[in-house]
């Protein structure tokens, strides 16, 4: 709901002034590139072939959290 509310809001004016279909083009896919970087950030994870169907990144960041606590000393 975010995004479309952004690209709805969006001031278009500047795309409409514009004389060449390029300039138009490039415009248009920087604004639609810049909001969804905003509103839709890639992440990335790792998956192994060698991961039982259980291992999901819920899981991998339990994990890691308990790893750290154990690092840190905190045995609670």
């Amino acid at each position: 709901m975010l995004l479309a509310h952004a690209i709805a809001s969006q001031n278009w004016s500047q795309l409409y002034l514009m004389q060449s279909t390029d300039a138009m083009l490039h415009y248009f896919y920087s604004v639609i590139q810049s909001l969804l970087d905003t509103y839709l950030p890639y992440v990335a994870f790792t998956n192994y072939s060698t991961d039982k169907p259980w291992i999901t990144e819920n899981f991998r960041l339990l994990i890691r959290s308990r790893q750290l606590a154990f690092h840190r000393g905190d045995n609670d």
